[in-house]
């Protein structure tokens, strides 16, 4: 099995299991493209985020959130506090594409552990900075 996977993060590599550079789509029968990353590879890409990033925190905060809800980068940037409902335990996602606008459960478990708590993390590491 061939697998062909490259991710960018402000304009550096970054490495994955696998990677090949420069690949061209796979020319056999055998060979699998595959178009998403794993849990263990989000979880890669998050503290790569949060070590090299300016905002690492707010960066690993938005892969996270994407990952888990399956939103595009546009309607994770479109994302605005208020479409978070931690006490209700739910997020409004304006869809893009002429998506149907969606809410999704934030709860904590197994899969979705973290989105709220990051939320409150992210909310005190925004308190404690000085506005421009």
């Amino acid at each position: 099995m061939c697998i062909i996977f490259l991710v960018s993060l402000n304009g550096a590599e970054f490495p994955m299991r696998n990677q090949r550079r420069n690949a061209s789509p796979p020319t056999t029968v055998n060979c699998t493209v595959r178009k998403y990353l794993t849990a263990r590879e989000i979880e890669k890409l998050m503290d790569y985020a949060r070590k090299h990033s300016r905002y690492g925190h707010r960066d690993s905060t938005m892969i996270l959130v994407a990952y888990r809800h399956g939103l595009r980068a546009s309607e994770v940037c479109d994302l605005q506090w208020h479409q978070v409902e931690l006490d209700q335990g739910r997020m409004h996602v304006r869809r893009a594409k002429n998506g149907t606008p969606s809410v999704h459960p934030i709860r904590a478990g197994r899969n979705w552990h973290g989105s709220a708590h990051l939320k409150r993390a992210w909310m005190s590491v925004r308190q404690t900075r000085p506005p421009r």
